[in-house]
């Protein structure tokens, strides 16, 4: 089965684009519109099993501010793979998040989310002078150079 890249985010839940983009804070009200009632939430980074209930809680509850740019989305069947850049708005935080969503008639059954750290190359990797510590040779910077669009086409 092959991927579909999707430019409109058309089948994605109306509104969760602006809740990933903007921080869940700002959206708590409308976050259980999204999911059926029986969904769940995986973050395996954590080994953590949310009921939309507890999803909710964990993000409304979270003590700072945050904010997040949508970086590319892909499909495959009923999934959605979406690659999320998340940040606090101090800037002084920053991630990369992967959910993988299963959605039927524009709601969530399951997501599963990956995060991972935004940082430094690490001291035994630039002792190996390999890779590139630049922007400009990363799939970002070049997403940050050419537009989101042309970058995904």
């Amino acid at each position: 089965m092959g991927y579909t890249r999707v430019e409109e985010k058309e089948g994605l839940p109306y509104g969760y684009t602006e809740f990933l983009e903007s921080g869940i804070k700002t959206e708590c009200k409308r976050v259980r519109e999204f999911f059926f009632s029986d969904a769940y939430i995986n973050w395996h980074g954590t080994n953590e099993h949310f009921t939309v209930e507890e999803y909710i809680r964990a993000n409304c509850e979270y003590p700072r501010e945050w904010g997040g740019e949508i970086q590319r989305i892909e499909k495959t069947g009923d999934i959605f793979i979406v690659v999320v850049h998340v940040y606090t708005c101090d800037r002084s935080s920053s991630f990369h998040v992967v959910p993988f969503m299963q959605v039927r008639d524009s709601k969530i059954l399951s997501l599963d989310e990956y995060w991972g750290d935004n940082g430094a190359v690490p001291q035994w990797r630039l002792e190996q002078q390999i890779g590139a510590d630049d922007l400009q040779y990363s799939l970002w910077g070049i997403i940050k150079k050419q537009g989101k669009s042309e970058a995904l086409n």
